[in-house]
């Protein structure tokens, strides 16, 4: 098979992935615990290979299609709202709050 993508590492160390047109900047980056590889075989499951950092791709400009392929997804993106809301209590707030205290210091669970 043959593709028309590589990887080029240049004189200052940085590396940039190109594919077709696109140009994706590429930054290394080490994990903080253990990540292996394992293939999955009939029965059993054999280790292949310990993964010791990963690779974050990212437009290399703002004028490339990833990049405003990405900022159309997040713009499409449904966003969550944060709202307040107003509820009225007829108890002493210092006492629900002490009686749930209690309750968590004894295992006792309120609802």
């Amino acid at each position: 098979r043959e593709s028309n993508a590589r990887f080029v590492r240049w004189s200052d160390g940085s590396i940039q992935f190109f594919v077709g047109n696109e140009v994706l900047d590429v930054k290394e980056q080490e994990f903080f615990d253990v990540h292996q590889i394992f293939v999955r075989h009939e029965g059993f499951i054999q280790f292949q290979h310990k993964m010791e950092k990963k690779l974050l791709f990212t437009p290399s400009s703002l004028a490339s299609k990833s990049h405003q392929k990405l900022r159309e997804a997040l713009k499409n993106k449904k966003t969550t709202k944060r709202s307040s809301k107003i509820w009225a209590s007829l108890s002493d707030p210092a006492t629900v709050s002490y009686t749930h205290l209690r309750a968590h210091e004894t295992g006792r669970n309120l609802v």
